[in-house]
């Protein structure tokens, strides 16, 4: 019974984090209309190995399949089990890891490099112009602000408004799953997820 059980989380895992992978692949594909190769690994500062043929970043989408059966190997064994501290330790380590890492990551590095990148390059942006616009002359200065500015001003604004966008998109999803956690949505998923 318990290696049935131990058989479905890892197709259930593997079919979830193979997904999710492929996912991000396929958004990344549709935004750039291109998946990286890589054809080189870089060992060392100094030493980088040249792989003899390009590996697509597809291929990526097996490792969530295999982490997620070497996770519950792990996790399901009978010696790990007797040591109940350890499981415990070690999966509140890879879970709490896990969540801080990816909040963090989104937090400080989405949040913050967008903004302070805007804010920064926005002003840059109007003193650069205006600088240039009093040293080589009214004429010259209304055709390049004009042209710089309103450019960068429209970038700008444009990745402004994905920030807000993004910011109120994720605000009205959590709602959203704030609504469907209280009529027992994740309590389902959760119980497929951790096949009872």
């Amino acid at each position: 019974m318990e290696s049935e059980r131990k058989k479905k989380l890892m197709v259930r895992w593997s079919l979830v984090t193979g997904g999710a992978i492929a996912s991000f692949w396929l958004v990344w594909y549709l935004i750039t209309g291109y998946v990286p190769v890589v054809t080189s690994i870089k060992m060392t500062s100094k030493w980088t190995y040249e792989l003899p043929f390009g590996i697509s970043r597809w291929w990526d989408i097996s490792i969530g399949p295999i982490w997620s059966v070497i996770s519950i190997s792990i996790f399901t064994s009978e010696r790990i089990k007797k040591k109940d501290d350890l499981a415990c330790g070690l999966a509140c380590g890879l879970f709490c890891g896990l969540i801080l890492g990816l909040f963090c990551g989104l937090l400080f590095g989405l949040v913050l490099g967008l903004f302070c990148s805007l804010v920064l390059g926005l002003f840059c942006g109007l003193a650069c112009g205006l600088a240039c616009g009093l040293a080589f002359g009214l004429a010259f200065s209304l055709a390049y602000g004009l042209a710089f500015n309103l450019a960068y001003g429209l970038a700008y604004g444009l990745a402004c408004g994905l920030a807000w966008g993004l910011a109120f998109g994720l605000s009205i999803i959590l709602k959203i799953s704030r609504q469907v956690v209280q009529e027992g949505f994740w309590a389902a998923v959760g119980n497929w997820l951790s096949a009872k």
